[in-house]
């Protein structure tokens, strides 16, 4: 059984080997890290959670949604998750938070490859680059939940596909 000391600490090996800076706490095995991404969004701050057999990537949007949207950028979140391979957008009601999640059940620490790492880590920044975009638009009411969704997974077609969903974009 992996604990979540040692799932921490590979994490934080893979870091280092990337040359990656982060902060820690220790005590809660949590690692942080500010990411640029491309698109709108232009950078992340990223949350690593490491836990006993999991541990969990999550990718914060730098802007919360005002309340006054948080009906349209639901829609656009839930159209968004609708057909991901890895992880999930969330929004918190109450403050507007907005974040994709990827967890990674890893009973055993040697599950943990580089690659596997690399993946729970890349994931949620391709995420908000490829969603980013629309995300805002919805926010600042430019674009409809449904609009934003269509070019942000148009954009799709244009960069031959994406390594994250099963939309079938020739669909749309």
């Amino acid at each position: 059984m992996a604990t979540a000391k040692d799932i921490y600490g590979l994490y934080k090996e893979f870091l280092d080997r990337k040359e990656i800076h982060y902060s820690e706490d220790e005590e809660d095995n949590i690692i942080k890290v500010v990411m640029p991404i491309s698109g709108k969004l232009q950078k992340t701050n990223m949350m690593i959670v490491c836990g006993d057999d999991h541990v969990s990537t999550r990718a914060f949007v730098m802007l919360n949604a005002d309340e006054d949207v948080h009906q349209n950028v639901s829609e656009y979140l839930v159209r968004a998750n609708y057909g991901l391979k890895y992880g999930y957008f969330d929004m918190d009601a109450s403050d507007g938070e907005i974040s994709f999640k990827v967890t990674l059940d890893c009973e055993d620490r040697t599950s943990l490859s580089d690659d596997l790492l690399q993946k729970i880590f890349i994931i949620p920044q391709i995420m908000l680059a490829k969603y980013g975009g629309g995300l805002l638009a919805v926010m600042f009411g430019a674009k409809s939940p449904e609009e934003a969704i269509y070019e942000a997974e148009d954009e799709d077609d244009e960069d031959e596909g994406c390594c994250c969903c099963d939309h079938d974009h020739d669909d749309d």
